[in-house]
């Protein structure tokens, strides 16, 4: 779970296995210089600005990078938590295998 700023505020254990970090790694850190290469860094912020904006995107491919730097080819279901005044507070992407 990142926030609207791009830092992370969860890692599941699911997260995890698959990248390889622990949770407390992670905590306060952006999202995207952790797990996205510098060369997709534009395709996936444009995602991310959609997303925060009000657009969902049901199902999205996207590439992350583990620990090892190794690629990871990720199909995310992402949602959005929003406050009573309308203002995005996190955003949530839950892997599905």
């Amino acid at each position: 779970m990142i926030n609207d700023i791009k830092m992370t505020i969860q890692l599941n254990e699911k997260a995890e296995i698959i990248t390889g970090y622990k949770e407390v790694e992670v905590i306060g850190k952006n999202w995207f210089d952790i797990f996205i290469k510098n060369e997709d860094h534009l395709e996936i912020m444009k995602v991310f600005k959609d997303l925060i904006n009000g657009h969902i995107y049901e199902w999205e491919h996207t590439n992350i990078i583990n620990c090892k730097n190794e690629d990871k080819n990720i199909l995310w279901s992402n949602n959005i938590i929003v406050s009573d005044k309308n203002t995005i507070l996190e955003s949530i992407g839950q892997v599905v295998e």
